[in-house]
């Protein structure tokens, strides 16, 4: 088993904290070796509440997923939660500076690599830091081209979608590592990493809405045309519905959880009148029996005023409407209710699907369920990073339109379009 074919990935989320440990195969899948999860609530807002807590429930998951794996595991790759960030479009314009011939105006790649330095030349506050640089288009002369590289012209403009998050928050997260004795690779953003786990290239170029339910809060990110298109969260997950579920109920939010993931639905018109499950009751040692149309009377309204809350947001933002063609796409524990993808198209007027991870494979069955999409796109984009700085021949020995053979395939696969021009920087600042 080689060393570089392994990848770790470590998800710290707003209810659950999980770990995973993949090999990637011959066909350049991944096959989780070592999986591990336990429920928790030490982080609200994306800021870790009780560190010590925190860091004894990863050191005992990462503990569990080594044992399953029978090998350590190497540096981590680990998710960073939306709360707190915040995405800004920015160009940056930069003079072709010619090829080997005299006269010669042919892009290269130092010219790429220094117009997206200049778009990322952007003023933060002093709490601020670009997370993620993620290139949406490339301008020639004015005229828009799918790949400069090698294309002719004097002026040369892209724009960049930075992802950019508080220093503050990363700070947090560095003291809960470090007490944990996590060595990290690299930091990305959580909705990226669904998407990489979840979408199809086609679903990233059509136009889809990424929806991610968690615990305490709901993620968004719109892609278009391969490239992010407006992101954002809303302050409110499954616990919302739970508690009301509770309330309801007259029951605990243990036996309400439970109640909600077995016999939960999201739309009231596909929910029987007849059908009956039991609830124990907090305040006496009975239960009660209650219908299935009666649980999704408490539950529709409130998942569909998070849906429609997304949607506010998205309307408030005047997005194009066509840049959802592709639909809607649910991943986090929060959309494993029956009919979620019908009150979804109510409210969006799209179609939605349930986000599965892609290109992995695992013994587990808890993983191939949305509640581990970010799981596997963090080991994902740690592979597609490997093959980027470690390619099998050297990216020097190569011609540039060799080099941009290798980049595309990299491209293709990756939510990011190329890694974060801060990857550097965020090592340093976890030393």
């Amino acid at each position: 088993m080689k060393r570089e074919n392994l990848f770790a990935a470590l998800e710290i989320g707003s209810s659950k904290i999980a770990a995973s440990l993949s090999e990637r195969k011959i066909d350049g899948d991944l096959e989780v070796l070592g999986f591990a999860s336990e429920e928790f609530s030490g982080a609200r807002g994306g800021r870790i509440l009780n560190l010590e807590t925190v860091a004894e429930i990863i050191r005992r998951i990462i503990g569990r997923v080594e044992m399953a794996a029978g090998i350590r595991c190497p540096p981590f790759r680990v998710s960073m939660s939306s709360a707190e960030s915040r995405i800004e479009r920015s160009n940056g314009i930069a003079t072709v500076a010619g090829g080997r011939d005299q006269g010669s105006r042919e892009v290269g790649l130092p010219d790429i690599k220094r117009v997206i330095e200049m778009a990322n030349s952007v003023s933060l506050s002093r709490d601020e830091v670009i997370l993620h640089s993620l290139p949406l288009r490339f301008l020639i002369d004015k005229v828009e081209v799918e790949e400069p590289l090698g294309a002719a012209g004097v002026r040369l403009e892209a724009e960049v979608c930075l992802v950019i998050h508080k220093i503050s928050v990363l700070n947090s997260m560095k003291k809960v590592l470090l007490k944990a004795q996590v060595q990290i690779e690299d930091l990305t953003l959580q909705t990226l990493a669904c998407a990489q786990g979840v979408l199809s290239e086609e679903e990233k170029k059509t136009g889809t809405l990424l929806v991610d339910i968690g615990g305490n809060i709901s993620d968004y990110m719109v892609f278009s045309k391969g490239g992010v298109v407006t992101s954002g969260y809303i302050d409110l997950g499954s616990l919302y519905i739970t508690k009301d579920l509770a309330y309801g109920l007259k029951t605990t939010l243990a036996h309400a959880e439970e109640i909600k993931k077995r016999f939960g639905s999201a739309l009231i018109l596909k929910s029987s009148a007849h059908e009956f499950i039991t609830a124990p009751l907090v305040a006496y040692q009975q239960s009660t029996r209650v219908s299935k149309r009666l649980l999704a009377e408490i539950i529709e309204p409130r998942v569909k005023e998070i849906l429609s809350l997304i949607k506010a947001k998205l309307d408030s933002s005047e997005l194009d409407q066509r840049w959802l063609e592709g639909g809607i796409v649910f991943t986090g524990g929060g959309c494993m209710l029956l009919h979620i993808v019908d009150l979804a198209y109510d409210v969006f007027q799209r179609p939605a699907r349930i986000g599965l991870p892609l290109r992995t494979t695992s013994v587990y069955k808890d993983f191939h369920s949305p509640r581990f999409a970010v799981l596997s796109g963090l080991s994902q984009l740690s592979a597609l990073a490997y093959q980027y700085e470690n390619p099998e021949t050297p990216l020097d020995s190569l011609s540039e339109a060799e080099q941009l053979h290798r980049q595309q395939n990299i491209r293709s696969l990756s939510s990011h379009g190329s890694f974060s021009k801060m990857t550097s920087y965020l090592k340093n600042f976890f030393r």
